[in-house]
């Protein structure tokens, strides 16, 4: 169960509560932690609301720990349940029968787009793992987007996702420690431009992160390294500067001339 709180979309009642992020994840896990095998609370956009916005992450956690250990026992019918309706090949079929709102259509024949054909295992026999070889790196003599390259541009996005995440706690963490109430206005002034910073920072990277993401849907869709504009390889020059990027050097100038000339308008 996915915890994204976003105060747009938060009932108004629970507006008018002392901490209205909090009441609100509470308010989904009274209402699902006797169904739900796991929470996912997502910290980017805990924190995308400053310092009362981590104090609500750490107000969920504790929430959920309380909840969890409540529970006496492991509830394995309900555990069965769960890895019965996510197997693969069920949902494979549902996808091939009916289709899922989130299926896009390829660029070029508009046909749609089979999501769990790829899936973690690239199309091939369910559980195969892609292992690349040592110290390998992509390179212009091999196919565009091949497998290998695939799966090192997967690892390079987790990688710089999972270095993101552990600065956002370290953040957090230096938050929680340092405090606000300082008796020196200047000692307290000073806490507060940092905190700033750091939460600016953290802004600019839970963007990113989503960035991240998208890009790792892309992988599985096997529709990354490829111009979102033009449907042409935006190269691996570009991507190995820029993993996230979504556009071909000469698209992006044309955006950026293009965004240029309606500012000058």
């Amino acid at each position: 169960m996915g915890l994204d709180i976003d105060l747009d979309k938060i009932p108004p009642h629970l507006l008018q509560e002392e901490d209205p992020i909090f009441a609100f994840a509470k308010a989904i896990i009274d209402a699902t932690h006797k169904y739900s095998v796991a929470y996912k609370p997502n910290l980017a956009f805990f924190e995308s609301y400053g310092v009362q916005g981590l104090n609500a992450f750490k107000k969920v956690i504790n929430f959920i720990n309380k909840v969890t250990k409540d529970k006496n026992e492991f509830d394995e019918v309900k555990a069965k349940m769960c890895v019965k309706n996510c197997d693969f090949t069920k949902l494979k079929n549902l996808e091939n029968q009916e289709g899922f709102e989130e299926s896009i259509t390829k660029k070029n024949s508009k046909e749609k787009q089979i999501t769990f054909a790829n899936g973690a295992n690239r199309g091939g026999v369910l559980g195969t793992e892609i292992v690349l070889p040592e110290n390998y790196s992509p390179n212009d003599q091999e196919e565009f987007m091949n497998d290998n390259q695939l799966e090192f541009f997967r690892q390079k996005l987790l990688n710089w996702k999972s270095e993101l995440l552990e600065e956002a706690m370290d953040t957090k963490d230096n938050l929680s420690s340092e405090g606000l109430q300082r008796p020196d206005i200047s000692d307290r002034a000073q806490v507060e431009t940092n905190a700033s910073i750091q939460l600016r920072t953290r802004d600019r990277e839970r963007k990113l992160i989503s960035k991240i993401d998208s890009a790792l849907r892309r992988i599985d869709l096997k529709t990354y390294g490829y111009c979102e504009e033009t449907g042409e390889p935006i190269g691996l020059k570009r991507l190995m500067a820029r993993p996230v990027a979504t556009l071909s050097i000469e698209a992006q100038e044309k955006h950026e001339r293009d965004e240029k000339i309606f500012i000058e308008d």
